[in-house]
């Protein structure tokens, strides 16, 4: 459910979370505009209140691409959009508070009841503020007069509301209740001529001629000040009626009570929903006395502190009293003391007569209510017993402490701050409270709509800096100068560009290094060393790893995570450095410290451990213990390249290697190999390495679509083997070179080579080789048409990998073997058998290679023309490729799922998990998926009437397809344009088609053969 508080500052919620993250305001407008006129409008007329800058066909576009994003933040059911006009479900909104109230102050009418006058006090209450109050929409100028109208008609609404509720209260003579009618009007409109004099009038006639006299004289000067005018002629008789023996105005009251010393609020606070809740509800029990934020330099303790304090004034009678105890010398004597000073002087309290401070401090907290907020108290810790002493002693006062460690009384409540939320990616849009911290600081720097690629540039610094606040409020104060992009590029290389550039910022946070170098002077010699060695660590690790590679054990850890320099996670038993603090801890590492050196040989020696069982039988086990490591493992992997591990490399390859393709990551698996071979190939005594490296590179560049760069890469394994006289890794680089070729549409040269391949293989026994080559033929026959032969190679590759006991490999040939029976016309065994490959998923608990078998039963739903049950499998997929991380399925699913809306003509659902896919795809560089997905989203695009897109996406399609793709892929892009154009330009349809004639001879796809004919047939018509 959507809902909005659009009075004050806007806040869009979904599902009771609020929405804090979208590409452009405008976005958030739109949805804005829909809620509160409740009704659907024209396409055209939104396009032109958004972008009216922009041509009638751009602005459409931006329109439809608007929408398609925010479909991805609420649930597409909450938008109602045609062709003709877009709007908002009306059962899928909760609340809009300014429509309600809206409607209500029209519909009430005159104010005669006591029942109107609560509807109608009611209402008002809800008026927190103006409409959108700082809600500005760059190049939106019509969207922006509708805000001012609309804000000034509400404004107007709620002034005669308040105007009635005082005619009510005057002629039921009610002046308590007119008392309070007209603090709440002035509350909305201070300079109200009517609600000041409704106010004095009621005081006069309730005998408080002094409070009358007093609230004249203010009045007085607030229309001078404010305006240069003096009070109303009505007023002013009242007031002399009063006092007439006076010629001269009143003297004017003392200065009331000040209730706090928060310094006055100077930009909007951003994020920390859940803390902000907790910390309410806790200083919501009177047994809680102490609220300890804890968290590292730059986390926001003060601002947070202050915010919570700034919402509470009014429930202590004696007011909330901020102490900075920063400049405190911790040398001091007696710190208590000193503390107990700083507060007295907080409070005006005269320290006098023979106690102590701290006694006298005692003795007036005692019969005081109030909130005391002591920040950075990591600087006194010695002095905290009065703090334990105010919990004991003091009943009606409540603390909140700032500190960047914990005070560790029982009394404590201590809440641990962290950074903000943070995207993943740059290019996701995940709700993220860090980015929105940024564009709003930004925004202070210069008022315009951030771009695309700025939007971007931006999620990777708050992402580079962990959402960490101050490092985000310091990277958006650089923006006065730099692009996003250039400050994201600086932070890659380091924090020194993170210094303060205004003015006010205090001593202690104009640098993110001089934040953690006051942290790092708080350690001993002993822990600055280990802090220095974990440092270069990267993501998170253990306590084994630790201990065995930097000497720190679990006291060391505790230690440190107590001063809020390391974080620990329950969950998963594990530490972890931020960003920032590991870039200055890693500056203070020796330069001969041999931390990196047994980093290397462990995480390698992890790597190597697993090999037999990532190649057997429990692969997904040794997933889960490999994914929390994988960022030191790939440390660990350049170090050994970097210095020559030729033995911890060699043993840890094949492990790497089967971790990139469990999860899909073919380009990172193919750039560490050849990275590997490039290094290896000038070692002495590394051939056997370099050759193995450059058969994995060659699988990889297969899984690519690099076919070409693949046959190079085989071409040169065979040269490193022979050299090293590998005769095995000469017929595994066969095997994947024979798979380029038949990629590329030359399935002869490959069944030559494999046949070829497969004799030497039996005999030197090489049964893996052999069931390659099996595997591989029978691929090669199901591309040739003679599926018997494909099906009788690959129940020998099935025999063999059973012998073999090699589950893994059994699984992708049945996977393999279920596609020929489909081709035989056997869909029921096609998919017995990919049911039975399941189970031996399950067995494993190999969830990567289950995703690939769900995806291939939803291919035989569509095939099928069971669109509904292709569906079904494609939902059961994506959850599990997105709960594993298989990133290259899950692109691949996303595709499929798009083309199964597109047969049920679901276009809307359609074109979103397309782009979705496609964005994913290309973010992985995964080719084929992406040439499939622009043909998919091209056929969408058409039936959607946008025939200029789906030619545009026609055209990138054709651009990618002649880069080392099967040319059955080009033959079918070409023809997909040849039909596009048919009707529109006939010579150009031609043209296409004739070109994919001249591709005929490499495709023996007889089903496209058969698509080319009916498509040149119909040119000739």
């Amino acid at each position: 459910m959507l809902s909005f508080e659009l009075l004050n500052q806007a806040t869009i919620s979904f599902n009771n979370t609020p929405l804090s993250q979208f590409r452009s305001q405008k976005e958030a407008a739109l949805l804005i505009f829909l809620a509160h006129t409740q009704q659907a409008h024209s396409r055209e007329y939104l396009a032109t209140l958004l972008w009216e800058s922009s041509t009638t066909k751009q602005s459409l576009t931006n329109l439809r691409t608007a929408l398609a994003r925010l479909k991805k933040q609420v649930s597409g059911e909450c938008l109602i959009v045609t062709r003709q006009t877009v709007g908002l479900a009306p059962d899928k909104i909760s609340h809009v508070d300014s429509s309600q109230l809206f409607q209500t102050l029209k519909n009430l009418g005159d104010v005669n009841t006591a029942e109107k006058a609560t509807t109608l006090q009611n209402a008002l209450a809800s008026y927190r503020g103006e409409f959108l109050t700082n809600f500005h929409v760059a190049k939106a100028a019509q969207f922006n007069e509708w805000v001012t109208q609309t804000r000034e008609a509400l404004r107007r609404e709620v002034i005669s509301g308040y105007s009635k509720l005082s005619q009510y209260a005057l002629q039921t003579g009610d002046h308590d209740y007119g008392l309070e009618i007209a603090n709440n009007w002035l509350s909305v409109d201070r300079l109200d001529e009517s609600a000041q004099t409704l106010r004095i009038q009621l005081l006069v006639e309730t005998d408080q001629t002094r409070e009358a006299l007093s609230e004249y004289v203010n009045f007085t000067d607030l229309l001078q000040a404010e305006l240069g005018i003096e009070p109303p002629e009505n007023l002013s008789n009242m007031i002399q009626q009063i006092q007439p023996e006076r010629t001269t105005a009143p003297v004017r009251n003392l200065k009331p009570t000040i209730r706090h010393n928060l310094q006055p609020e100077y930009d909007q606070f951003i994020g920390r929903f859940e803390e902000i809740e907790e910390i309410h509800t806790r200083l919501d029990q009177p047994w809680c006395h102490l609220v300890s934020l804890i968290g590292p330099g730059g986390a926001g303790k003060t601002r947070l502190a202050t915010t919570i304090a700034r919402s509470r004034v009014d429930q202590y009678r004696d007011g909330v009293w901020f102490i900075e105890l920063d400049n405190l010398d911790p040398e001091d004597d007696d710190l208590a003391e000193t503390i107990a000073v700083e507060i007295a002087i907080a409070l005006d309290l005269r320290l006098t007569g023979a106690d102590t401070p701290i006694e006298q401090v005692l003795n007036h907290l005692q019969h005081s209510k109030m909130l005391l907020i002591l920040d950075n108290f990591e600087h006194v810790l010695p002095g905290k017993q009065l703090v334990l002493d105010i919990v004991q002693r003091c009943d009606g006062v409540q603390m909140i402490v700032t500190s960047r460690e914990a005070l560790r009384l029982k009394s404590e409540w201590a809440v641990r701050l962290g950074g903000l939320t943070y995207p993943s990616n740059g290019r996701e849009d995940e709700p993220s409270t860090a980015v929105s911290l940024f564009i709003a600081r930004r925004s202070q720097q210069q008022w315009d709509e951030l771009e695309h690629e700025e939007l971007i540039a931006v999620r990777s610094i708050c992402r580079i800096v962990e959402g960490l606040p101050l490092a985000i409020e310091l990277a958006a104060a650089l923006t006065r100068y730099d692009t996003c992009q250039e400050i994201a590029e600086r932070l890659t290389d380091g924090f020194d560009a993170l210094k303060a550039t205004l003015d006010d910022v205090p001593d202690r946070h104009r640098g993110m290094y001089t934040v953690f170098d006051m942290s790092w002077q708080t350690l001993s010699p002993a822990l600055q060393q280990r802090l220095a060695r974990l440092a270069y660590f990267r993501g998170s690790f253990d306590k084994t790893a630790v201990s065995q590679i930097a000497d720190t054990s679990s006291p060391h850890l505790a230690a440190l995570a107590e001063k809020s320099l390391l974080t620990y996670s329950r969950a998963t038993k594990r530490y972890r450095l931020h960003a920032i603090i590991r870039a200055y801890a890693e500056e203070h590492r020796p330069f001969k410290d041999t931390t990196p050196q047994k980093h290397a040989e462990y995480y390698l020696g992890v790597l190597a451990s697993h090999t037999e069982s990532l190649q057997k039988d429990k692969p997904q086990e040794s997933i889960n213990v490999l994914e929390p490591d994988i960022e030191n493992i790939r440390l660990a992997w350049q170090f050994g390249i970097d210095h020559e591990c030729l033995n911890e490399l060699s043993d840890g390859l094949t492990s790497l290697s089967i971790y990139y393709q469990l999860r899909g990551l073919a380009f990172e698996g193919s750039e560490v190999m050849q990275a590997t071979v490039q290094a290896a190939i000038s070692w002495d005594e590394a051939l056997g390495l370099t050759a193995k490296a450059s058969l994995e590179q060659t699988r990889f560049q297969n899984r690519l679509g690099l076919y070409k760069a693949a046959i190079k890469t085989a071409q040169k394994t065979i040269q490193f083997a022979e050299q090293s006289k590998d005769s095995w890794a000469i017929g595994m680089a066969n095997v994947w070179w024979s798979e380029s070729l038949w990629r590329i549409g030359e399935s002869e040269k490959a069944a030559y080579k494999l046949y070829q391949t497969l004799d030497d293989a039996e005999s030197q026994n090489y049964s893996t080789v052999s069931g390659w080559c099996h595997h591989q033929l029978a691929i090669v026959h199901h591309i040739q048409g003679t599926l018997q032969q494909g099906l009788e190679h690959i129940q020998k590759a099935c025999l063999i990998w059973q012998n073999l006991e090699n589950v893994q490999a059994l699984v992708g040939s049945l996977n393999s073997m279920s596609l020929i029976q489909n081709g035989l016309g056997n869909v029921d065994d096609a998919i017995v058998i990919l049911e039975e490959a399941l189970k031996y998923c399950d067995q494993l608990g190999d969830r990567f290679r289950k995703t690939h078998l769900i995806n291939n039963l939803s291919l035989l739903s569509t095939e099928q023309e069971d669109y509904d049950g292709a569906i079904y499998y494609l939902t059961l997929g994506l959850k599990l490729a997105k709960e594993i991380g298989n990133l290259q399925m899950l692109a691949g699913m996303l595709i499929n799922l798009g083309r199964n809306f597109y047969f049920l003509e679901e276009l809307d659902s359609s074109q979103k998990n397309l782009e979705e896919g496609l964005l994913l795809a290309e973010s992985l560089n995964e080719k084929t998926t992406i040439l499939l997905g622009l043909v998919h989203l091209s056929k969408t695009k058409q039936k959607m009437g946008d025939r200029q897109e789906a030619y545009y996406l026609l055209e990138r399609a054709l651009d990618l397809s002649r880069i080392n793709t099967q040319k059955s892929n080009e033959f079918q892009v070409l023809l997909h344009l040849a039909e596009l154009l048919a009707e529109q330009d006939s010579a150009k349809a031609q043209a296409y088609l004739s070109e994919a004639k001249l591709l005929t001879s490499k495709i023996q796809d007889k089903a496209l053969i058969k698509q080319a004919k009916a498509i040149e047939a119909l040119l000739k018509k």
